[in-house]
């Protein structure tokens, strides 16, 4: 019955959003004039304290080195260790054990924070693209033995050789500045969600009914009178009647709350009620919050939003990406720019999670780009910022989706500015090996992306123009 019922959720979503996303105002943006209002007074403060902040500090590289990845069959693993304990030079190795050498691998350590809060040190290699968790004290910089021994696949023993020891190195300033941009616009000292807010993977609850919150909603309802609309799902035609009759009923119902029932000594205490007991148990629903907004403030809504995170039950569930906008347009109108910025990042780059998430849902998920043009935003510094990858960034900062910004680019007005800044940085000798993979990466989703919009072919002759920039090792590099 439960995957019945998911089934027919799922199957809701794509009904509803296939051909679009989010409405637009009377602007054409997805956020309100008053919003954008707000948005851009924001934007010309922090462009101003980003001219006058110190741009002193040093960004570094992520760790990396370039080195082999061998298979050695399992019943050499008492020899191996031994070996490998004793830092057998690589000759040795390829004689003795009677394998090829294979391509040079770039090899790179990443950092990130699990979902439960703890520290995951993963080493990349590029471009046989293997992954390999490790401990941090495999790793030291400078220093160590050249070899690691791995995990075992189809009776192999894979092992990591390090040409050299791994190091890091100075980000050009051009590109230091850049990701200083970045964290000078997304707020590193905020976050979206605070502290223990509680995951939700549907819109609604059965035990919010007994909470008051549904005891508001239910006032209301009954005091409203008029019967809901009933869902119609027999074809698009139909559902998107069903949904224009019930927008109409729940806007006539909230002027009817707003009118009729607000300055009731009852009702008021009862939405005051309701507020304080959904912001301490961190649990309210979409209904509720519109109620809080348009009764209470729009920043007591947004305080409820934050509390709830919401979690997709399939590809075709947009209910995250709907709450991120929910978030962003509640902290435009409220002057909440550190949470805005955050919440339309999140909607550009698809930052959500969910219980399952097909290629063929992408699509439908749009960027959003022109909205951050039309605010007097440096685009391409904050994206081309949050593309680069750093051993050292502040806590809390912004990465960006590859994929994602490329297709956001491909939409921009900037794009001849876009795509110079990235060929340049793909051909840098100065820029580390890994960021310079990183904005290939970046170009290769951007031809892509612009191929589509014009329903062309994916033109890969251009890609691998732009792939011969990258240093030899890299150049057969996939994508």
């Amino acid at each position: 019955m439960r995957f019945l019922f998911i089934l027919f959720f799922c199957l809701s979503f794509a009904f509803t959003h296939a051909q679009t996303e989010f409405e637009a105002h009377e602007n054409g943006l997805i956020y309100s004039p008053e919003a954008m209002s707000k948005l851009s007074e924001i934007v010309a403060m922090e462009n101003q304290q980003f001219r006058v902040c110190d741009l002193s500090k040093d960004f570094k590289s992520n760790l990396q080195t370039t080195g082999y990845v061998l298979k050695v069959s399992d019943k050499h693993r008492k020899d191996l260790a031994r070996d490998v304990k004793a830092s057998i030079p690589l000759s040795d190795f390829l004689e003795k054990y009677k394998v090829e050498l294979g391509d040079k691998q770039l090899m790179v350590l990443s950092e990130y924070e699990g979902y439960d809060g703890e520290m995951i040190s993963e080493l990349n290699t590029y471009p046989a693209e293997n992954s390999f968790y490790i401990s941090k004290d495999e790793i030291q910089p400078g220093k160590g033995n050249p070899w690691m021994m791995r995990d075992t696949y189809g009776g192999k023993i894979r092992l990591l050789y390090m040409e050299r020891p791994m190091t890091t190195s100075k980000v050009p300033y051009k590109y230091a500045r850049m990701i200083q941009y970045s964290e000078c616009l997304v707020d590193t000292t905020a976050t979206i969600h605070p502290k223990g807010a509680k995951e939700s993977y549907f819109n609604f609850s059965n035990k919010g009914k007994k909470l008051k919150q549904g005891q508001l909603i239910q006032e209301i309802s009954s005091k409203f009178g008029k019967e809901e609309p009933e869902p119609k799902y027999g074809n698009m035609g139909e559902y998107e009647a069903y949904q224009e009759d019930l927008k109409a009923y729940e806007t006539e119902m909230f002027a009817f709350a707003k009118r009729e029932l607000m300055g009731n000594a009852d009702f008021d205490q009862l939405l005051k009620e309701s507020y304080e007991e959904a912001l301490e148990l961190k649990m309210s629903s979409e209904t509720y919050e519109r109620y809080v907004a348009g009764l209470l403030s729009k920043k007591e809504a947004l305080q409820l939003k934050r509390n709830r995170i919401v979690v997709g039950s399939c590809s075709q569930d947009s209910s995250p990406r709907y709450h991120a906008m929910d978030i962003a347009q509640l902290s435009a109108e409220s002057y909440s720019w550190e949470i805005f910025l955050r919440a339309h990042l999140d909607i550009m780059n698809d930052n959500f999670r969910r219980a399952s998430d097909g290629s063929y849902a992408w699509g439908r998920r749009h960027t959003y780009i022109k909205e951050l043009e039309e605010l007097d935003i440096n685009v391409p510094d904050l994206l081309l910022g949050i593309t680069l990858r750093t051993s050292n960034p502040s806590k809390n900062h912004y990465y960006g989706s590859i994929r994602r910004v490329g297709r956001a680019i491909a939409e921009s007005k900037d794009l001849d500015v876009f795509k110079t800044e990235i060929l340049n940085a793909v051909g840098n000798e100065e820029l580390d090996d890994y960021n310079r993979l990183m904005f290939f990466y970046t170009y290769a989703s951007l031809q892509y992306n612009l191929d589509m919009n014009q329903e062309k072919e994916f033109n890969k002759t251009k890609v691998e123009g732009v792939r011969d920039l990258l240093p030899k090792h890299l150049r057969t590099i996939e994508y």
